[in-house]
């Protein structure tokens, strides 16, 4: 026969493990859930990046085309309009003499690091 006090020493060890127990698997199951919580955002985070960041790469793709483009126009109005003054320039004689007179030349060469000095060397 067990004495008495050992049968509450029994039931209170029985219960405070049954408490002890209830408690370890609650803490890992609020563990989990905010684990898996967590997990779930950063993938939506991950996500949403990946996502701007094929908009940021069509987006400069289009950029890049569209530049290409204004600098296609550009180059053709300049190409148009230095082939118009170029003939004007070698072809009408005053315009001819009128720039040689000016000093325009000399200052372009002198100031253009790939062009020659037009000035004799001393």
């Amino acid at each position: 026969m067990i004495p008495f006090p050992y049968n509450y020493l029994a039931a209170v060890l029985v219960v405070g493990a049954s408490l002890g127990g209830a408690f370890l698997y609650g803490q890992h199951t609020a563990t989990v859930s905010a684990e898996r919580d967590t997990l779930e955002r950063d993938v939506a985070m991950y996500r949403s990046i990946d996502t701007l960041a094929r908009k940021l790469r069509v987006a400069d793709e289009a950029l890049l085309v569209e530049q290409q483009r204004v600098a296609e126009v550009r180059r053709v109005e300049v190409i148009k309009y230095v082939d118009k003054y170029r003939t004007v320039v070698r072809e009408v004689p005053s315009v001819v003499k009128c720039i040689d007179n000016s000093g325009l030349l000399d200052l372009l060469n002198a100031t253009a690091p790939t062009v020659a000095s037009a000035e004799p060397a001393k």
